[in-house]
C-alpha cells in the first residue's frame, strides 16, 4: 500500500489475514472484523505482532454461533498518534493522570 490513511475499516470475511503487516504501518486507526478458520485459510501471527508492537488495541470478542463465526472486532490506534495527541487526551484527577483513548 502506498502512503497511508487516517482510518481503515475492514470487514473482508477472513481475507484480513492476507494483509501484509507492513501495509498497516501507514494507518493511524483501524477497525477490523477478525475471523477464525474455517472462514479464513489460517491466522497470520506476523500481522498480530505488528499490531501489538505499533498500535494500542483492544479486541471485542464475539461468540461464535456458527462455523463462519467472528473472532472479534479489533479497535486499534497507532501508538505515535496517541503520543502526539497526549496533551489533549489527558485529564488530571486527584493527583493522577488518566489517559482517554479515542475509541
Amino acid at each position: 500500500m502506498a502512503g497511508g490513511c487516517d482510518f481503515l475499516k475492514c470487514d473482508c470475511e477472513g481475507a484480513e489475514w492476507q494483509i501484509h503487516p507492513e501495509d498497516l504501518l501507514g494507518i493511524r486507526r483501524i477497525e477490523m472484523e477478525l475471523h477464525i478458520p474455517p472462514i479464513c485459510p489460517k491466522i497470520n501471527p506476523l500481522l498480530l505482532d505488528v499490531i501489538g508492537e505499533h498500535f494500542t488495541f483492544a479486541i471485542d470478542r464475539s461468540p461464535v454461533h456458527s462455523a463462519l463465526g467472528v473472532m472479534g472486532i479489533l479497535h486499534a490506534v497507532k501508538k505515535k498518534c496517541l503520543e502526539k495527541r497526549e496533551n489533549v487526551h489527558i485529564a488530571a484527577h486527584s493527583g493522577y493522570r488518566q489517559r482517554i483513548f479515542p475509541f
